[in-house]
């Protein structure tokens, strides 16, 4: 499968139009840009930042991550405090984040922003779904509790309801999807009999012997994941255009560049992801 034509033509535009800026040249652009989860699906964009590409590419990036979840980890300024109003949040240009999340949102939610996509780096569901020990299959689940990190605007609820879908369930009557229940904590304390499960906690979960009862990648399912979102006010600017161009080209360079791939690789081998994903398309 292919992106949608629509899509493909706007990304196109965005790459080659305006004009080409090679290294060293042309007016330098500040970016404000927000991760909005830590997980490797962002690698490619710090990464892009750690070797200086968007430098390269005539951007002064100021990027935000959430906090670690893990001591010894590094905290970008801003971080998830101001999405709880515990600060006072600045503006940003770009969030990285998920879209078909933010899709669910925007049906259910009259108050939900509107947002442009401009391309994604997931285009393909790639969750794992991970047991209790002594489960062996998915039709094991039925009627049972499956954890989700929300309902709405979570990747892990739309990964669940496409279970259901699969499995022929009603995702009311025969399987409960349990928010705040997708961290290996809830498996091991017995608060739900499976997860859906991100990179990090597949490869802890493998660590410690949880069965897997789905690699969702054989699926094969679309899905808008992590994304490259702005609002359509912020794109109608003419040098906004031409820095998320060059913001895209530099995130592109960070995975199809050999030496940095292979850090991609390693890291995506670690934790389940496929290798040989590529960026901005879907085969």
């Amino acid at each position: 499968m292919r992106l949608p034509r629509q899509l493909l033509t706007h990304l196109v535009a965005l790459l080659v139009g305006g004009s080409l800026v090679a290294c060293g040249q042309g007016d330098r652009i500040s970016l404000r840009v927000e991760l909005g989860t830590r997980g490797l699906s962002k690698l490619p964009f710090v990464i892009a930042y750690d070797q200086g590409l968007y430098e390269k590419y005539g951007l002064d990036v100021e990027l935000f991550m959430p906090p670690p979840e893990f001591d010894g980890g590094i905290e970008a300024r801003r971080g998830f405090l101001t999405r709880h109003g515990l600060k006072k949040a600045e503006p940003v240009d770009i969030i990285v984040d998920g879209a078909t999340p933010m899709m669910l949102d925007t049906t259910t939610n009259a108050k939900s922003p509107r947002q442009i996509v401009l391309a994604s780096t997931d285009c393909v569901v790639r969750s794992h779904i991970i047991g209790q020990k002594g489960l062996e299959t998915l039709e094991d689940l039925k009627g049972k509790r499956l954890g989700i990190s929300g309902h709405i605007r979570t990747t892990t609820s739309f990964v669940a309801l496409l279970l259901a879908q699969r499995m022929g369930w009603d995702p009311v009557h025969d399987i409960s999807l349990m928010r705040n229940g997708w961290k290996l904590d809830s498996l091991k304390s017995g608060e739900v009999d499976a997860i859906v499960a991100n990179e990090r906690t597949f490869a802890a979960a493998k660590e410690e012997g949880f069965p897997i009862l789905a690699d969702t990648r054989a699926w094969n399912e679309a899905i808008a994941g992590n994304s490259v979102r702005v609002t359509p006010a912020w794109l109608e600017d003419g040098r906004n255009r031409e820095a998320a161009r060059r913001f895209l080209k530099a995130s592109s360079c960070s995975i199809t560049a050999p030496r940095l791939r292979s850090t991609y690789s390693r890291a995506g081998t670690v934790s389940g992801i496929d290798k040989q994903q590529r960026p901005f398309t879907r085969e």
